[in-house]
């Protein structure tokens, strides 16, 4: 990521919402290739959504090993816990930060 060809495309993200429409899904060759050419990482939803379509092998891989992006699910809750509950189950959380569920 960073790369210049790997910017946000704000052009293509309105479309990116139409990806359940019928006939995108009877053929979405086309459409994912409008897609792609017009960039590799899209915002799915508009401006405000929380979700984004990443279509290239390199920046989907590169996030999927980024930290920033982990759902880390045990700091998450241990922050929400008083220091002495989260060191009575320091062993537990320890544990889940190994399951990938938590990851």
């Amino acid at each position: 990521m960073g790369r210049d060809d790997t910017a946000i495309s704000p052009a293509m993200s309105p479309a990116i919402s139409r990806l359940g429409d019928p006939v995108i899904l009877k053929d979405p060759h086309p459409f994912y290739r409008a897609v792609f050419e017009a960039g590799p990482v899209h915002r799915a939803g508009g401006t405000q959504s929380r979700t984004w379509f990443v279509g290239r092998y390199a920046e989907v891989t590169a996030l999927l090993r980024d930290p920033r992006l982990s759902a880390d699910r045990v700091t998450y809750l241990a922050r929400g816990l008083p220091p002495p509950a989260v060191e009575a189950i320091a062993p537990l959380l320890q544990s889940l930060r190994h399951w990938a569920l938590f990851k």
